[in-house]
């Protein structure tokens, strides 16, 4: 088990580096809260990326519709992508 209490505010914390050596194929990371995994958008869904690619579930206690166990686990792919179209289309 890692606790890590220091804020998402990028990715360079010790604990977090140890448990992406450590995690594998399988495993479950739990985290209280998106942002408590990173505070920027993009290498949150970069970092995000990386550990569905490894086969590693993420479980977020305040938003569960963003778990990779979803059976709508691209809720947070689309979310991110209508985002940056909504950008790119001077909506946002």
């Amino acid at each position: 088990m890692f606790i890590d209490k220091a804020n998402g505010k990028d990715f360079d914390r010790p604990k977090y580096q140890l448990l992406k050596q450590m995690v594998r194929d399988g495993d479950i990371v739990v985290f209280d809260s998106i942002t408590r995994m990173g505070l920027n958008m993009n290498e949150t869904m970069s970092e995000y990326d990386w550990f569905v690619k490894n086969g590693v579930q993420l479980c977020f206690v305040k938003e569960p519709m963003i778990n990779t166990s979803n059976e709508q686990d691209d809720v947070m792919k689309t979310s991110y992508s209508k985002n940056h179209s909504d950008i790119a289309n001077g909506i946002c």
